[in-house]
């Protein structure tokens, strides 16, 4: 009846937690919109069985982003927002 989402987590993953995801403290980028770090701060199981990650940044803002939305941060991505400065030689 209903489709079956290719990137859901299906429950046996969650009752072996093996599904791929973000942990809180992770610092990533929300690459569909920009390349400000953010601080993972809270994963929330949504209806869809797929995990959604509040992206917190230093000034207040936060959004929500699914799984394929987040990539990990590095040294080329602006750091201004995580409350940290990367500097590289």
């Amino acid at each position: 009846m209903f489709e079956e989402i290719e990137n859901s987590v299906s429950e046996e993953d969650i009752e072996r937690n093996e599904t791929p995801r973000w942990e809180e403290g992770d610092m990533v980028v929300c690459h569909a919109l920009n390349d400000l770090v953010g601080e993972v701060t809270k994963r929330s199981l949504n209806g869809d069985m797929t995990y959604d990650y509040m992206v917190s940044y230093s000034d207040g803002a936060i959004e929500w982003c699914e799984f394929e939305d987040l990539r990990e941060a590095n040294d080329l991505d602006d750091w201004r927002l995580a409350g940290r400065e990367m500097w590289t030689i």
